[in-house]
């Protein structure tokens, strides 16, 4: 819960909401299900509709309330997590069409058209719209007769009736074009909806609409394959295949292991006060100062240094570590380059003589782009002095190359620069 509580604190609310979705594998178990599809798109679409309106929301309490809102006024749609079938039949109006394309349109009359009669008119031609509107009762089952009518009235249905022609055009212009390969129009007796079309149609063929009768018969000459025979396995054969199946057929490595294979541990690396707690303190504060720069860094040192039992006492030594950081002019670059990530994860793999596959993942503290290439930092939070920092670059080279090796095989761009930045002593060494 502290971790969530962390994320919610110190990350704009969308993102910190992504974040646990992701960490707690919530996508995986909405695929997993039986309509996995439309649930894990439900879920995306949810987590869309956040990031759309995270400006309104103060708390998790907010967000809670605008899905309670939103599923009582409006019965919203599905989305599907994957993209639609080459094969699928897609039926819907005009209105939704707008924008889309298919290979092949039907353009469906299922009824005549029917004409409306004129009951308002609004007069769009000044800046402010003016409505005017008849009164009329039922005469007869089909009929109805004028009780009360503004002046002119006429002259306002004629008007009315001139601009629903004119979006009739409109609509009747979005059903010609959505077709990329081939269109297929109904043509009905009588005042169809595609009647404007039709004039058009005289030299297009006819396509034959087969009766129940003729597909009935099609269908009965479909040859069906026969079922295959299924064979058995015994007891061993079915142990000895879950025993092949439960051997992993790749590994998994970081890629500092990688780096720092082969090197003897330094003395210098301890694990007091300066230990591995405190660095992903520093770590976490210097993203959150990469991502949110108007971010309560004291109130999320607090947290850290709960998260961490690191000690109340170690928040300002925290909030100095960090500051000194993003006063050096190493970070006054990254924040003038171009383009800038931190903590930034990247995965790679590779194989070995005997085909077995391992991947290698790792977290790049800070890298940014210059003119001349991208340059990759490495924050340290190791307790040492000046006097170990040749020694500590000779140890992290390894794993710097190593970084920069995967970056360039991942994007193809060419990394210019390594450094060290030990926030100890305040300290950036440039090895490459």
């Amino acid at each position: 819960f502290k971790r969530y509580q962390k994320w919610l604190r110190a990350l704009p609310f969308t993102a910190a909401v992504s974040r646990v979705a992701e960490d707690l594998g919530l996508l995986a178990s909405a695929a997993a299900g039986g309509e996995g599809n439309e649930t894990a798109g439900g879920l995306l679409k949810a987590i869309e509709w956040l990031r759309q309106q995270s400006f309104d929301f103060d708390s998790a309490s907010d967000m809670i309330t605008f899905f309670e809102e939103l599923l009582e006024v409006d019965e919203t749609e599905g989305c599907t997590a994957l993209p639609p079938d080459a094969n699928v039949v897609r039926v819907m109006n005009l209105h939704k069409a707008k924008g889309l394309e298919a290979p092949i349109v039907f353009l469906a009359d299922t009824a005549m058209k029917y004409v409306h009669p004129i009951l308002c008119h609004i007069d769009r031609a000044s800046k402010e719209a003016v409505g005017y509107m008849g009164i009329t009762a039922e005469k007869g089952q089909y009929a109805t007769k004028d009780v009360a009518t503004p002046e002119n009235w006429q002259g306002f249905q004629e008007e009315e009736q001139r601009y629903l022609n004119a979006e009739a055009d409109r609509l009747l212009y979005v059903a010609a074009t959505r077709a990329a390969c081939a269109m297929i129009i109904s043509v009905g007796k009588g005042n169809s909806n595609w009647s404007g079309l039709h004039r058009y149609l005289n030299d297009a063929p006819e396509v034959e609409i087969k009766s129940d009768q003729q597909i009935q018969k099609a269908s009965c000459k479909i040859k069906t394959k026969p079922k295959s025979k299924v064979k058995l396995l015994s007891s061993d054969q079915i142990e000895l295949k879950w025993t092949t199946a439960a051997q992993p057929n790749y590994a998994i490595a970081t890629a500092k292991e990688l780096g720092l294979k082969g090197t003897s541990r330094p003395r210098w690396e301890t694990s007091g006060d300066y230990g591995y707690k405190w660095g992903s303190a520093v770590h976490e504060l210097l993203e959150i100062c990469t991502k949110s720069p108007k971010a309560n860094l004291r109130s999320s040192a607090i947290t850290l240094a709960s998260e961490y039992d690191l000690g109340s006492e170690r928040v300002d030594e925290l909030l100095t570590t960090v500051k000194s950081v993003t006063k050096s002019e190493i970070w006054k670059r990254a924040q003038a380059a171009s383009r800038c990530f931190s903590e930034l994860p990247f995965e790679t793999s590779t194989t070995d003589d005997s085909g077995k596959l391992t991947i290698n993942r790792g977290v790049i503290d800070l890298i940014f782009e210059e003119p001349d290439g991208w340059v990759i930092v490495d924050y340290k939070t190791d307790d040492i002095t000046e006097a170990d920092i040749p020694s500590a670059i000779e140890y992290y080279r390894g794993q710097l190359t190593r970084y920069a090796e995967s970056w360039s095989q991942l994007t193809n761009h060419h990394v210019t620069e390594l450094g060290l930045y030990f926030t100890r002593l305040n300290h950036y060494d440039r090895i490459l």
